[in-house]
């Protein structure tokens, strides 16, 4: 296929009708209610409107809402901020209690929409060519998109250790899902481009033959679910290329993006850049921390962008929102518009005057700029824990007695730690669970890796592993004592 910048809503839909499912035509909005604007005009006096099926704002339960707003993570400092059914003026709770667009909240929209523009995560092509559209959390954007766009004829790709209930909304569409390698060491992160290249080019000879081509790649490429894996600037750029020339399109899943980490220092083990060194600016984690996303390098309008607001607001929220060209969005809208309808109107609101709450006089009121502190310091949080868990991991007795090793995360929330086990012992599986049962005993749990293996025979020589999270522990010493349980019960495994 032959790349071309889109310059109008029809070269969009040239270019990528096919990738849309078979089920998309049946979907239409049956609207029994008045659309066009009302030509009443008597003087001051209003239009009475006896046809919306809506309560009065007068009979909703909540008057107010108190909201305590943290000044940073894991502090007792608060703002703050009073959300009525007048104020915030943008988006009142009369407002975010009632039905209201499919698409979202526009306040929240603009919001987003200078948020990712900010951090230059947006298309290179025509700004009037893609949208952004929010939706009930990351699970639910690609639930409908999958159904937008995948049936029995299509083969999407994924990482061959991923975030497995993804992969059972593709098959629940009739679709065929393919594992990609991984490589899983610190030097060449993520999707093994070589295995990737030679599959795509040999389609016809390959494994896969008797299925389609693929229609699209689904990956996490940064802290990856569950490896902790990121894929370098450069592999972005050659698995991009090869969309373009095997026409696919890019599913960018981007939940952990923003709790980006340096490289741990074996010398300073706890050294924290982001805590450490008072001069780093928003820009400077912008411009030299942040990996370069997928969509920012899309001129084509192939990659589809999902970010949400779970891990860096909170997951009970359900929000999330996707950025795709105009084509994929009226697609996605429409389905929105006959299934879930909306966003929680409350998610919206909390998050909406939560994020302009935050605003102070030291950053000149820039809500942009506010948010992106919260955002700095939370990644500062997770780089401490993450060094913490390394340095707890790389000093215990089971590690020096090569018992198992580590994949250091350069992003997100996990680690995984490899068991050297013996295959004399048992297949790896066996060996697994009773390492498990192990653990349990000892008041500790991890995930299982080889659970998070599409194909396990395809990824046989990657099941030795256990996925550890640094997120949800209370505190550094509680992080610290799961690694001195996780160390007993290796130990006692391998006595």
């Amino acid at each position: 296929m032959t790349a071309q910048t889109p310059k109008t809503y029809d070269d969009l839909k040239d270019a990528f009708q096919s990738f849309i499912s078979r089920r998309d035509k049946d979907r239409h909005m049956n609207i029994f209610w008045e659309t066009n604007p009302s030509k009443f005009d008597n003087g001051n006096q209003s239009l009475i409107e006896l046809s919306g099926g809506m309560p009065h704002e007068s009979f909703f339960p909540i008057e107010s809402i108190n909201l305590n707003i943290l000044k940073e993570p894991v502090s007792n400092d608060t703002i703050a901020a009073l959300v009525t059914k007048e104020k915030p003026a943008a988006l009142p709770l009369a407002r975010t209690l009632q039905y209201s667009l499919s698409e979202g909240f526009p306040p929240l929209i603009e919001f987003v929409k200078r948020f990712i523009t900010k951090l230059n995560n947006i298309p290179l092509y025509d700004t009037n060519l893609w949208k952004v559209v929010l939706a009930g959390g990351s699970c639910d954007s690609l639930f409908k998109i999958f159904e937008t766009c995948t049936d029995e004829n299509s083969t999407v790709m994924v990482e061959e250790l991923t975030f497995v209930p993804v992969v059972s909304n593709i098959i629940n569409t009739g679709a065929k899902v393919i594992p990609l390698k991984l490589n899983l060491n610190n030097d060449d992160e993520g999707i093994d481009l070589n295995y990737m290249e030679s599959l795509l080019s040999n389609w016809e000879t390959g494994p896969y033959k008797h299925l389609n081509r693929p229609k699209f790649l689904y990956t996490i490429p940064t802290g990856q679910n569950p490896t902790g894996l990121t894929q370098s600037v450069e592999k972005r750029r050659k698995i991009y290329k090869l969309a373009q020339r095997f026409n696919f399109i890019i599913l960018e899943d981007d939940p952990y993006g923003y709790l980006k980490f340096p490289k741990y220092n074996h010398e300073n083990p706890l050294e924290n850049p982001y805590k450490d060194d008072q001069s780093i600016t928003s820009e400077e984690y912008i411009k030299n921390t942040l990996m370069k996303s997928y969509i920012s390098m899309d001129t084509d309008g192939r990659v589809i962008r999902f970010e949400t607001f779970s891990k860096i607001f909170a997951p009970g929220m359900r929000l999330s929102f996707v950025i795709m060209n105009n084509f994929f969005y009226d697609k996605f809208l429409k389905f929105q518009e006959i299934s879930t309808r909306q966003p929680s109107g409350i998610s919206q609101q909390i998050v909406y005057s939560t994020i302009h709450s935050m605003t102070s006089s030291n950053y000149n009121n820039d809500v942009i700029e506010s948010w992106l502190q919260w955002i700095m310091k939370l990644a500062c949080n997770y780089t401490e824990r993450r060094n913490v868990m390394l340095q707890t991991l790389y000093e215990s007795e089971s590690f020096n007695k090569a018992q198992f090793s580590v994949v250091e995360p350069s992003a997100g929330m996990f680690i995984i730690i490899k068991v050297n086990f013996n295959e004399a012992k048992g297949d790896i599986i066996s060996q697994m669970g009773k390492l498990f049962n192990l653990m349990d005993s000892n008041g500790v749990r991890a995930i299982l890796g080889y659970k998070m293996a599409f194909d396990q025979e395809f990824s046989k020589d990657h099941l030795n592993f256990f996925r550890l999270t640094y997120a949800y522990a209370d505190g550094n010493n509680q992080i610290k004592e799961a690694i001195s349980r996780i160390n007993k019960s290796l130990l006692e495994y391998f006595e």
